[in-house]
């Protein structure tokens, strides 16, 4: 695509230094578009509380952007690039609700992939970069039972959970949504350049409202956490440290009116411990992926639930004495009233099923009612 006229002064307020999101707003709010820079003077902008530098660095670049902003150029060869687009306001594809809820809403996003899915209703999966052998499991079986019944899911394209949400929607070929902390030619983690051509080839898309070459400085994190929060119907947060991204994101996601849910853990858990306070706090607690489902009238869930397959007796017992916190090997042979020994083989089952995941000698579900 090509550089539109109608988004150039977006441009110019994305580019411009010192443009703050509430400055962007005011101007917004008192012309009603950014084409108003066009016959602004300094001194008009000064009277909106702009700084007598800021004001004339932006009437220069909006009268002469191509001359003003050398950056510019560098976005029109990436806009020109296929498969490449730059989404201002005026465009129908920009998300009408980031303007409704957002109080900085982003003058330029940048995308790659199938700009439907900022549209559509869909579930954005946080949490830990580096979560438990389980919690990864889980959101990954989860993600991929609510993508098979037709759900999107979004995420931030981290390490951990972030990664798991993105690949179990993948496993099931279905549509995620990659929030990036970077700009889109500087995918971070680098790790994850492989995921991000596995998520454009299945019909996704990544996103970002940084330029394409900027790197992952760790203030665009919050930043992109409140574009994932605004752009989902519903947040769920699998697993959170006391002071974690994932409980902003979730913070910023209540404050939008979006559904917030929460995976409950073991209190000794550091992991667990901004999961229960969050549902503490009122986020729904979630045990399993039809809770979720639940929230999503259009989705297609069949009717047998995973935990319906054919299980023996013993195992039917044993998985049900399981819950989604860990459960060690001697409380279950006690509830079971056998020797651990005869546990191993149905659990090892479990395992392998997918039903039950181990954590350090204890056992946690995965799936099922």
């Amino acid at each position: 695509m090509q550089i539109e006229a109608s988004q150039l002064p977006w441009l110019v307020l994305h580019l411009v230094p010192g443009m703050s999101g509430p400055r962007l707003c005011r101007l917004l709010e008192i012309r009603g578009t950014a084409d108003a820079l066009l016959h602004c003077s300094p001194s008009e902008l000064i009277t909106l509380g702009w700084s007598m530098d800021l004001a004339q660095r932006t009437v220069l670049a909006m009268r002469d952007p191509w001359g003003q902003l050398p950056e510019l150029k560098a976005i029109a060869n990436w806009a020109a690039r296929p498969g490449n687009r730059l989404l201002t306001p005026t465009d129908d594809d920009y998300p009408a609700v980031l303007q409704k809820i957002l109080p900085d809403p982003p003058p330029v996003l940048y995308l790659r992939g199938d700009s439907a899915l900022l549209h559509q209703p869909h579930l954005a999966v946080v949490g830990s970069r580096k979560p438990s052998a389980a919690n990864r499991r889980l959101t990954h079986d989860w993600c991929r039972e609510l993508a098979a019944a037709g759900l999107i899911i979004s995420s931030g394209l981290a390490k951990g959970i972030d990664a798991a949400a993105h690949r179990g929607t993948l496993a099931a070929s279905g549509q995620t949504l990659a929030v990036l902390g970077s700009g889109l030619d500087n995918v971070y983690p680098t790790s994850h350049v492989g995921l991000v051509d596995d998520i454009l080839a299945s019909g996704g898309a990544i996103l970002s409202e940084l330029p394409p070459d900027t790197p992952p400085y760790a203030g665009n994190f919050p930043k992109r956490n409140r574009l994932v929060a605004a752009l989902a119907e519903a947040v769920l947060v699998v697993e959170a440290a006391q002071r974690s991204g994932s409980l902003i994101t979730a913070r910023l996601a209540a404050e939008y009116g979006r559904e917030v849910l929460a995976l409950p853990g073991h209190p000794h858990e550091e992991g667990s411990q901004g999961t229960n306070r969050l549902i503490q706090d009122g986020a729904m607690l979630v045990d399993q992926w039809h809770n979720v489902a639940d929230l999503f009238g259009h989705l297609e869930v069949a009717a047998a639930k995973p935990a319906d397959q054919a299980l023996t007796d013993f195992q039917a017992r044993v998985f049900k004495a399981i819950g989604t916190l860990p459960t060690a090997l001697e409380t279950l042979s006690v509830t079971l009233d056998c020797p651990p020994e005869q546990l191993y083989e149905p659990l090892l089952e479990l395992e392998i099923s997918g039903l039950v995941g181990s954590q350090g000698g204890s056992y946690v579900r995965l799936r099922g009612p």
